[in-house]
């Protein structure tokens, strides 16, 4: 008895919570109120749907359950989207208030709530309902269709801002009235397609047609019509078949195809080729391009260009792409269609050049000599072919005998044990596996009583990374201008193992200044009417007495630490005024 008064005691206390409990059950949303807009449209997703400008009307009342829990209507309030806890403007009866929403706009959209306060204001939802506050149908904010070769119409477009949904639907005018629709996947989709398969087909007819643009929610429905130039229009996806053949030395014909039966329409299009050989494809002067426009209605699926004044044995890659002509937008090019051929082989075109002055004799003894010869070889897309080399020849005009060279390099020949007394002519021809060069380069060598005396260097130094020579002409009267020459040192004269470097300039000029970080070499001929002295790099001793000897020296002027060839830049200086005549 005594543990049963003790749980007698306790339970009363559980007991009273728990029937406290039962009496407060929770309430669902719009148990205890219902929300409901006077008008409206309801939509798909239980959302009532207004015109822009309108004044709203939000209605909240109080069920019989909202009545019984002791729900006053002093205590209700609405929650607008923005989160705003406001008060009704009228209290209708005991059980409705009432919220207007004043010529309401777009921005008002959202989810409404009415709910009622308690004693530290504390809002409690009660029931929902979302507005949609929008306009009938409004024009795209941007629209585009292109035809894909006149196979596949697509379009794009770019909706307005509008809370309400709307639907849009593209159709094109072809072959006269007809319309057909440009067909979306699915109803979010902003793109459409329409193709040839479907009913009624697309049918490419005139480039002047309509787009039309029906548009249609719930507060109404409306149609835009725009002028669209179908020919304008048109993207080209790829030419066809593009190949590139060699037609001869110097010419190469490229071939294409026009994609999607084109060439039954009345449309030009434009072509954008290409050609840049592959040895020197960073160098920008041997790249080009071209246009070439093919004619609408030209009933030619099949068109050819040929590509003249190409490097001879010589890979070229070239690219075409194609357009309409007046294409409304830049990005209807089509993908880039590549190929690459090699031009034949040729002979080489010209000799290799030889500058005034340019070679060199050596006296040995009383009646022989050696004589250097130099030239500028051809640069490597002047070669033509493969295995370019250089035929030297040499005639003793005296006894009209031939003389060979001892040995030839890529820029120099050497012909030794000459006579003094004989004057000579070199022949020198650029040859390839195809043949020889039409004409030849000439280099004519005096006697020695006859030949220019070389003139005298008198000064020859590297300061501040700039060299500076000086000389004097040895017979003033005889000479009419002057060749400086320069190339790589070592190895010393009378070899050149690189390129070799000149300039002529008047026999007023007898000094030369040359910007470089090379270690450098130089050389000065003298050139009059009837011949020139050849290279000379003999420095002018003066004597104590004023007289001048001549001495061959071995000079190395600037720093052999220098590791890259750089830009040179040359001045030409006269003895009393400085003048720059090269740079």
């Amino acid at each position: 008895m005594n543990c049963w008064a003790f749980l007698l005691f306790l339970i009363p206390g559980i007991v009273t919570v728990k029937a406290k409990a039962i009496n407060h059950r929770s309430w669902g949303s719009g148990e205890l109120a219902r929300m409901q807009p006077q008008g409206g449209i309801l939509g798909d997703y239980g959302q009532y749907i207004f015109e822009s400008e309108q004044d709203i009307k939000l209605l909240c009342t109080l069920t019989d359950a909202g009545l019984n829990e002791g729900i006053k209507t002093s205590d209700l309030r609405f929650k607008t989207p923005s989160g705003d806890v406001v008060k009704p403007n009228l209290i209708s009866n005991n059980a409705t208030v009432l919220l207007i929403i004043v010529n309401a706009t777009a921005p008002a959209s959202g989810r409404y709530y009415c709910g009622n306060v308690s004693d530290n204001e504390k809002f409690s939802m009660l029931h929902t309902v979302p507005l949609e506050i929008g306009f009938p149908p409004l024009e795209l904010k941007s629209w585009r269709c292109w035809s894909k070769q006149l196979e596949r119409l697509y379009c794009h477009w770019s909706k307005p801002e509008n809370p309400v949904w709307t639907d849009y639907f593209f159709f094109i005018q072809t072959d006269g009235m007809t319309m057909t629709e440009c067909r979306k996947r699915t109803r979010n989709e902003e793109e459409c397609e329409a193709w040839k398969g479907q009913t009624p087909p697309y049918r490419p007819g005139e480039t002047e047609t309509n787009i039309t643009v029906k548009a249609q929610n719930v507060l109404g429905h409306r149609v835009f019509t725009y002028p669209f130039d179908h020919y304008r229009n048109i993207k080209i996806e790829k030419l066809e078949n593009v190949e590139v053949k060699a037609a001869d030395a110097e010419t190469l014909d490229i071939t294409w195809d026009l994609p999607g039966n084109l060439q039954y329409y009345n449309v030009s299009i434009v072509h954008n080729i290409r050609w840049v050989p592959r040895p020197w494809a960073e160098k920008p002067h041997f790249q080009a391009e071209t246009s070439f426009t093919i004619p609408g209605d030209s009933y030619q699926k099949s068109w050819n260009y040929a590509l003249t004044g190409l490097i001879p044995n010589t890979i070229y890659d070239v690219e075409i792409k194609a357009i309409v002509l007046d294409a409304e937008f830049s990005d209807l090019w089509s993908d880039t269609s590549g190929a690459y051929e090699k031009t034949m082989p040729k002979a080489p075109d010209r000799s290799p050049e030889v500058p005034p002055g340019s070679f060199h004799v050596d006296r040995i003894g009383g009646s022989l000599r050696n004589i250097s010869l130099y030239w500028i070889p051809l640069e490597d897309w002047e070669q033509n072919s493969d295995n370019l080399t250089y035929r030297v020849e040499g005639l003793e005009l005296t006894t009209m005998t031939k003389v060979e060279p001892t040995f030839v390099t890529e820029r120099s020949a050497v012909f030794k044990n000459l006579r003094n007394k004989s004057a000579y002519r070199f022949h020198i021809v650029s040859r390839n596996d195809v043949g020889e060069s039409p004409q030849m380069s000439i280099i004519e060598v005096d006697t020695e009583k006859n030949r220019i005396p070389h003139p005298k260097i008198l000064k020859e130094k590297y300061d501040d990374g700039k060299y500076k020579l000086e000389w004097k002409a040895s017979e003033k009267d005889k000479t009419t201008n002057f060749t400086v020459f320069w190339c790589l040192s070592p190895p010393s004269w009378p070899t050149c193992a690189s390129d070799i470097n000149w300039v002529v300039v008047p026999k007023s000029i007898v000094a030369f200044e040359l910007e470089s970080i090379e270690s450098l070499k130089f050389a000065v001929s003298a050139n009059g009417e009837l011949g020139s002295s050849g290279l000379s790099w003999k420095k002018a001793e003066i004597l104590g007495d004023g007289d001048a000897r001549s001495t061959q020296i071995e000079v190395d002027l600037s720093p052999s630490a220098f590791e890259s060839r750089r830009h040179v830049k040359s001045h030409l200086l006269h003895l009393e005024t400085p003048l720059t005549a090269f740079s």
